[in-house]
């Protein structure tokens, strides 16, 4: 039986080094399954960075039309065979070998309005990984998975793609210049696996509307094809066009001659009704709320998109998860709302943080992307009747130079402000030599002249050494927050570095990467400020049998060089002594401490694994001891179980009370159909804090999600949520402080495309 599916957001994030790390076990057979994809926002652990990016540019083909819609069953019917596309492949990890250990075969057809793609993984059936999630999920590209990447505008600045596994589990997203995978942005596909005694097989058709292409009436595409084969944890791609960059996006393989395609004139309208009822758990009565919205999505051309959102809400987003934080910057956290990750692929850096405009009335967005230019200019009213206007032009040949400008502005009454920045970039010697200027400026939190940033560097990167200088400097009040994001002010940081990767093909250490990292650090306003770190670090990847696949080892030391750090209760110091930056008055005191760290990664694509990393070091004088778990179990294809643990504490010290704080989070997630997904997310956080009294303070909360999509892009969605905080103090007389609240919401959202 054929079913359809369309994954739903997936905000998850787990650190991973790459693609590869999923924690998969291997798949009991699942037979024929579907998915159909629209839409949605997610996320997913930086880790997937490793599987996306680019390979050459000398190969090509011939791009061959479709005679007949192919059937997406996940069965390879005859018809695929003339647009066989690919079957030489090449290994690129652990080692780069030229003959891979096993066999692939990549299948490409088209008509005017889709893509169709195709591959046959040639493995036995008990090798075979992969465990069902939610679109994006980690857990879905932890094990098997085959990824087309495609360049349809041949520009080598972005790339869309399509990833699945043998369960049929899917990611998406965009490769960004051949280094940073955003899996933010989610497209319309549909996708078909089928498992068998010696391979699986994946059928994808893709429609032109969901993607940007050239406005010609024949044109080339690039197009990069990746495997992942878990159980040997090898990595193999379709070319090689660089070895020092074998995902670079300009040198992609080239299909060419796909014409006729109509991907112009298409829009879609997703409106929805969302109702809440909360009841506080301490005084007040309980209250309800209801409203609706609506986003609409134009493509005029095919290169270009124009998005309109008129009172949206985001009910469906994951809570995002707590983080233990005792710096002197705030956290920042990733944008997960569909309107603006639409364009995620732009605004890097500090430049705009989305995340400070908290409700929104109405947003307007158009985005282009051509062959060397592409740009968005964004609009919004939040619920305070405060304007953001955002934009971003970016020109680069993806070779040889790098050109963006962006800009962000907030209009409320009685206050504007602004940040603009500027980034160039320039590349030798077939990109290993970059040399890049950053600057941004930003209106006076005072009134006085612009603060400014610029970040400088200049650097040599291979496929086995790393090396290179960089420098930051940021004025007195430099804090771009109100439009973009929080960063320390007054600061001068020049740093440089030397890292070196050992790879071997046949050894249990399949990969050995030392490296030293030394910075000198100052005040950019005033004297007295300048330290010395000394950095190094060790990475392994063991390869210590087969039943434990590989374990990633790291270890990393502070040298002892005496520090100094800022300390804010300066009211007995000496005003010669006290210095300022954009979160206020400091003094800087001196502290030396030796600090490690010892983190150790299982193979994910086992059924069991975890993360383990514990370090000790000092912070505002006090000693520290920090330890962070991560553990989970796949209970079948359909079914996972994590839970994560993160402990910080501070014994004390003269600028710094005694401290301790634990997070916990415990989350189970199943599949009971292609349809239907259920979530349930548990925190038991607490601190306890020791200063002229203790105060205890705990934070449990609970979460149920449950996603039906009864229609294809269409999605019912019921979300539980409770949340308590109980403080209690020691000091005399202290009732102590109790709050909280528990609710109940129900989103129905309807999606309705049509076509020219």
């Amino acid at each position: 039986m054929t079913r359809e599916f369309a994954a739903q957001p997936s905000t998850d994030r787990r650190s991973a080094p790459g693609l590869r790390s999923g924690k998969t076990r291997p798949c009991r057979p699942v037979g024929l399954s579907k998915v159909t994809a629209v839409g949605g926002t997610a996320a997913v652990v930086l880790a997937l960075i490793g599987l996306l990016a680019a390979s050459n540019a000398g190969a090509q083909i011939a791009a061959v039309r479709a005679a007949a819609r192919p059937a997406i069953d996940g069965h390879l019917e005859p018809l695929w065979e003339t647009g066989r596309a690919f079957e030489q492949f090449v290994q690129v990890d652990p080692d780069i070998v030229r003959e891979p250990s096993v066999r692939t075969e990549v299948y490409l057809l088209y008509d005017s309005d889709y893509v169709y793609l195709a591959a046959r993984m040639y493995q036995p059936r008990a090798t075979i990984r992969a465990t069902q999630g939610r679109r994006d999920a980690d857990v879905v590209l932890e094990g098997d998975t085959i990824a087309f990447l495609l360049d349809p505008l041949v520009n080598g600045n972005f790339a869309y793609v399509f990833a699945v596994n043998p369960a049929n589990g899917i990611a998406d997203g965009r490769l960004v210049d051949g280094s940073a995978l955003d899996t933010s942005w989610d497209g319309s596909f549909t996708s078909a696996t089928r498992i068998e005694d010696d391979s699986w097989s994946v059928e994808i058709e893709i429609p032109v509307t969901s993607i940007s292409y050239q406005n010609r009436e024949e044109q080339d595409w690039g197009v990069l094809v990746e495997r992942i084969f878990a159980q040997e944890q090898r990595t193999f791609l379709n070319h090689l066009g660089s070895e020092n960059r074998p995902y670079q996006i300009a040198r992609f393989p080239r299909v060419s001659g796909l014409r006729g395609l109509g991907g112009g004139n298409s829009w879609s309208v997703v409106p929805y009704v969302f109702g809440t009822r909360a009841e506080p758990r301490t005084g007040g009565g309980s209250h309800s709320e209801s409203k609706a919205g609506v986003d609409l999505r134009l493509r005029p051309v095919s290169s270009m998109t124009l998005l309109l959102t008129a009172n949206p809400d985001y009910a469906q987003i994951e809570s995002d998860r707590e983080i233990i934080n005792i710096s002197d910057v705030p956290e920042s956290y990733e944008e997960k709302r569909p309107f603006f990750t639409e364009s995620s692929d732009l605004y890097p850096g500090l430049a705009v943080n989305t995340r400070n405009i908290q409700d929104i009335r109405f947003g307007l967005k158009l985005r282009q992307v051509l062959r060397r230019v592409k740009y968005d200019a964004t609009l919004v009213e939040d619920g305070d009747g405060a304007r953001w206007m955002l934009g971003d032009f970016r020109w680069t040949d993806n070779e040889k130079f790098y050109v963006d400008l962006i800009g962000g502005l907030k209009d409320a009454e009685g206050s504007r402000d602004y940040n603009v920045t500027a980034n160039l970039r320039r590349w030798w010697f077939d990109r290993r030599l970059v040399a890049y200027t950053w600057f941004g400026t930003i209106n006076s939190p005072d009134g006085g002249a612009n603060e400014w940033e610029s970040v400088n560097s200049v650097q040599w990167n291979t496929r086995k050494v790393s090396t290179g200088v960089w420098n930051h400097f940021k004025s007195e009040l430099y804090n771009p927050n109100i439009v973009g994001h929080n960063t320390l002010s007054n600061e001068v940081i020049i740093k440089g570095w030397v890292e070196y990767k050992r790879y071997s093909e046949t050894s249990r250490l399949r990969r050995l990467t030392p490296r030293i990292e030394v910075s000198q650090k100052d005040l950019y306003a005033g004297a007295g400020g300048s330290y010395l770190e000394v950095d190094v670090s060790l990475i392994s990847l063991l390869r210590l049998s087969e039943a434990l696949g590989d374990t990633e080892v790291t270890l990393r030391c502070g040298l002892p060089i005496e520090q100094q750090f800022r300390h804010r209760g300066v009211q007995d110091y000496d005003p010669s002594l006290v210095f300022r930056d954009a979160f206020g008055d400091f003094a800087l005191e001196r502290q030396k401490r030796t600090r490690y760290e010892v983190s150790l990664r299982s193979d994910f694509s086992k059924p069991f694994g975890m993360a383990l990393t514990w370090g000790e070091g000092v912070v505002r004088g006090s000693p520290s001891r920090t330890m962070a778990l991560e553990t989970y179990w796949k209970a079948g294809s359909r079914t996972m179980l994590s839970y994560t643990f993160d402990s910080l504490e501070l014994s004390g010290s003269p600028f710094q009370n005694r401290y301790r704080e634990d997070v916990q989070r415990l989350k189970v997630e199943h599949n009971p159909t292609d349809r239907f997904n259920i979530r349930g997310i548990f925190d038991l956080n607490a601190s306890r804090q020791t200063s002229t009294d203790v105060t205890e303070v705990s934070t449990p909360t609970a979460n149920l999600t449950l996603s039906w999509e009864y229609r294809t892009g269409s999605f019912l969605y019921f979300v539980f949520n409770e949340w308590r905080r109980n403080a209690e103090s020691s000091l005399p007389g202290s009732d102590g402080d109790r709050k909280g609240e528990r609710s109940v919401a129900l989103k129905v959202s309807r999606d309705l495309t049509f076509r020219r």
